[in-house]
């Protein structure tokens, strides 16, 4: 296998039997046939990229694909302070206009829209952009690809901006993406990019990111060089503070300008990290096993039904001691985890049901969950606990 970046060498690094797909919820009669396959993860002895290097064919997943995080305030506030951003950094009087890669629902370019631009968004999952086109917000339902390029440019010529928000580590062909995305940027547009940061995955010991869906793990040196090696000129990263991004959230800002500056890679200290991960992950599955098992006999349940809780229950052993999972993107019928087969509810059940300790798998939203379900429910904080608090 060569580097989907660079042509270089890939070192296998380790791989994940029997993993699900993230949001492949079931019904009761689908328990059992869901898709489990094989991750196989390596990095590439050149550029130092970690990336997934087996494949299978997700097209069909993604156009149903529907979890989404537009409900959270916190992720709309992050939304807005980019929108924001942008506006303040593109100089233009006329119209400005904006292509959302992976546009979802549509929340972020109904800041930019409010702020007058022209907004364009591409989105694979057809129910996610029907929720966009309801709001009024132009989406094309396809993957971002030369056809749709080509259909772009006809219509819009250039963009002054183009933003992706966890999708680009999504996209297998990524150097042609780039590529894609350099012909519809205007000479003066900026790029702006978010992905999972390897080095908040690593420090977070999130494990459970490494998933059939994501293609590539960057940390803010692999990411640059990428861009760098593609005619971009990274301008800012993580300009957005910490306190208002997201969890293991790298953020780059960049803009069409040659630069050779590339980062220097540390090849053999990055894989020595990436082989003591490995333990602190076996490490961390045990202490969640471990408390799991010590209160089984409170009532217990997990808040958070993506992609963190579908891959942490499929890697722990005492997950039947959760009752169930609540998320706000779920209603009253119960859907269930893939491979474990666990119930998830959206958050009415808990008008009824009173746990003893909620278990949060979403814990870059910690704060905000503990605030709602105090609120809502009149649940005591001290019973809320993030996965990290178990490690």
């Amino acid at each position: 296998m060569k580097c989907r970046i660079c042509d270089g060498e890939i070192f296998f690094l380790f791989s994940i039997n029997n993993a699900p797909l993230t949001d492949d919820f079931l019904t009761l009669e689908g328990i059992g046939k869901e898709f489990l396959g094989k991750i196989e993860i390596g990095m590439c002895l050149k550029c130092g990229t970690v990336q997934k290097i087996n494949d299978y064919d997700l097209s069909d997943y993604y156009k149903t694909y529907f979890y989404r995080t537009s409900h959270s305030p916190f992720v709309l506030n992050f939304y807005e302070k980019v929108a924001e951003e942008v506006s303040r950094r593109v100089k233009k009087s006329n119209r400005k206009k904006v292509l959302e890669i992976g546009s979802s629902t549509g929340e972020f370019l109904q800041f930019l829209k409010k702020l007058n631009w022209t907004t364009v968004g591409v989105e694979p999952s057809l129910k996610l952009t029907e929720i966009a086109l309801k709001k009024g917000i132009y989406t094309i339902p396809d993957f971002f690809n030369e056809k749709v390029a080509t259909q772009l440019l006809n219509e819009f010529e250039t963009f002054d901006c183009i933003v992706s928000f966890y999708t680009l580590d999504h996209i297998s062909e990524l150097n042609q993406t780039i590529e894609l995305i350099y012909k519809l940027l205007s000479p003066d547009g900026i790029l702006v990019i978010e992905v999972h940061d390897l080095d908040l995955i690593l420090k977070l010991k999130e494990f459970s990111l490494f998933q059939h869906e994501h293609y590539f793990y960057f940390d803010r040196e692999t990411l640059s060089n990428l861009l760098i090696s593609r005619g971009f000129e990274v301008l800012s990263v993580n300009f957005i503070p910490d306190s208002l991004r997201r969890a293991n959230s790298l953020l780059v800002l960049a803009k069409k300008r040659e630069s050779k500056n590339l980062f220097e890679i540390d090849i053999q200290k990055r894989m020595n990290v990436l082989i003591h991960f490995q333990r602190e992950w076996k490490s961390f599955c045990e202490n969640i096993n471990n408390w799991l098992e010590k209160h089984k006999n409170n009532y217990l349940i997990g808040y958070g039904a993506g992609g963190r809780a579908v891959m942490t229950l499929a890697a722990i052993k005492n997950y039947r001691h959760l009752r169930f999972l609540v998320d706000k993107a779920f209603g009253t019928d119960p859907v269930y985890t893939p491979k474990t087969h666990l119930p998830v509810y959206g958050l009415e059940i808990l008008k009824k049901e009173h746990p003893d300790f909620v278990l949060v798998f979403s814990y870059g939203y910690l704060s905000e969950i503990k605030n709602e379900l105090k609120k809502l429910f009149e649940i005591d904080e001290k019973k809320v606990l993030s996965l990290l608090e178990l490690s």
